[in-house]
């Protein structure tokens, strides 16, 4: 049993090690092609990669959604493209999600859930973002009612557990 096992862990690993290749040269030329302000070429690079599951490509597919570029604005598909990045732990993603969900763009406005996002956004970034994050955690404390406050555990293991929906 265990040598088939292996067997079957080894041919998985060299069927993906030979994939893995070409969709990072994808991902890279979508993130140049976003970054150059060739939104049509950022869309067909990255969109296959978003529905396949990767975070970054989420990210930007998000990014595009939310202001337009190269596709319509759409707030609610923004929202989703950045959850699904921000689930496979996007910080920056986590941040936008937060900062949606407590203004209410794309889901229902629920401000423990939008300080959840924020504080794992905060936690898993050194970068500037953790003091952009910060700064929207100091926003958003102060506006969390005593329930609300209470309810944060309960918060963590909703989203935790998969269902990042607000109540």
């Amino acid at each position: 049993m265990r040598i088939w096992l292996g067997i079957a862990l080894l041919v998985a690993l060299m069927t993906t090690a030979g994939v893995g290749r070409p969709l990072a040269a994808d991902l890279d030329e979508g993130i140049a092609a976003y970054r150059a302000g060739d939104y049509a070429q950022a869309q067909k690079k990255l969109e296959s990669l978003a529905q396949g599951g990767d975070f970054s490509a989420q990210f930007y597919m998000g990014e595009m959604s939310l202001k337009g570029q190269g596709v319509e604005p759409n707030i609610d598909q923004a929202f989703d493209w950045y959850l699904k990045a921000a689930t496979s732990g996007h910080a920056q993603a986590q941040a936008n999600v937060g900062s949606m969900i407590a203004l209410g763009l794309g889901e229902k406005r629920d401000m423990a859930t939008a300080y959840y996002w924020l504080i794992l956004s905060a936690v898993w970034t050194d970068t500037p973002l953790k003091q952009n994050a910060l700064v929207a955690l100091g926003e958003v404390a102060p506006l969390l009612t005593p329930e609300e406050k209470k309810s944060l555990g309960d918060v963590a293991a909703r989203v935790w557990n998969g269902n990042q929906q607000a109540p």
